[in-house]
């Protein structure tokens, strides 16, 4: 079966150091939920925990993917290859939607009384406070360094089907194309650093005070939500979601190898092979028959 995107522009591919593999070029997708419509309410009384925190995630995109287009922005102008620059291209084109249908699902989320717009202004607010008087160059690091967290994030959700099942059914087409983008699209800010002289230094370094910050947030994010929902005693759940994400066998302790790698000194995030996990979504969401190729308007 054939794919949408089978005869988008590969001219970008490119042999990545290192791993031997050839990447496929990055689609710019134009695609649309139409959340800004949807009035259907959020099944948040199966999961409250899962669909708290989906939303809580959600609060950081589109200011968050805001941050990462600037950031590797500034430095275009610096990039002479021709590949590199159209995935840097390609990645504005992806964070931008991710952003746009980020606020749609938001506004959803508002409208059935869950109050993430408050906390899309928190994220503003937090951003612009830890990076007012950074270096461009360190809100690079910082950009790549959450870039390994939603690229780890990504790989996870699109090969593991009890997370799948677990985030509301509204919001989970969202989260796999997101996903799947995020793994299209994981070394280009890394590239861009490597290209315009950024050092492994200040990349390990940069990335032990952002994860504790990072993981504050969502962790902050998520008990407002559950206080302002009335959820935070709803302790069978809340012990329930905390031992599948914190667990001895839990989420984040099965992420814990590859999130570490990052600190090794020859680290690239293509280090983590997703070739074919990224070949099989694209079939899955976008071939003929693809769970969201409704709601796409146009491939770049």
């Amino acid at each position: 079966m054939n794919s949408p995107i089978a005869h988008t522009d590969t001219s970008s591919a490119q042999q990545v150091r290192g791993t031997g593999i050839l990447n496929a070029a990055i689609p710019r997708r134009h695609i649309d939920f139409a959340f800004e419509h949807s009035h259907e309410p959020l099944a948040h009384s199966n999961d409250p925990f899962m669909t708290l925190l989906m939303g809580a995630l959600s609060s950081l995109f589109p200011a968050g993917e805001g941050f990462f287009v600037e950031s590797v922005r500034h430095f275009r102008d610096q990039i002479s290859d021709p590949a590199l620059l159209k995935d840097v291209q390609a990645f504005i084109g992806q964070e931008a939607i991710h952003s746009q249908q980020h606020v749609h699902l938001n506004e959803l989320y508002s409208r059935n009384g869950i109050d993430v717009a408050a906390l899309e202004a928190h994220t503003v607010t937090i951003i612009n406070t830890i990076t007012a008087n950074m270096s461009w160059k360190t809100k690079l690091a910082i950009t790549l360094c959450l870039e390994h967290f939603t690229a780890i994030f990504a790989e996870r959700l699109l090969t593991d089907p009890v997370l799948q099942s677990k985030i509301e059914s509204q919001a989970r087409q969202v989260w796999l194309w997101h996903a799947l983008e995020e793994s299209e699209h994981k070394a280009v800010a890394f590239d861009v650093f490597k290209t315009v002289g950024g050092s492994n230094t200040l990349r390990m370094v940069t990335m032990l005070p952002i994860s504790v910050i990072f993981i504050a947030v969502i962790l902050g994010f998520q008990t407002k939500l559950l206080v302002q929902q009335k959820q935070i005693f709803n302790l069978k759940q809340t012990l329930a979601s905390f031992n599948y994400f914190i667990g001895p066998r839990g989420f984040l302790v099965q992420l814990a190898p590859k999130y570490f790698d990052f600190f090794k000194p020859s680290f690239h995030p293509n280090d983590h092979d997703t070739v074919a996990l990224i070949t099989s979504w694209r079939e899955r969401l976008f071939g003929l028959d693809g769970e969201v190729i409704a709601k796409l308007k146009k491939v770049v």
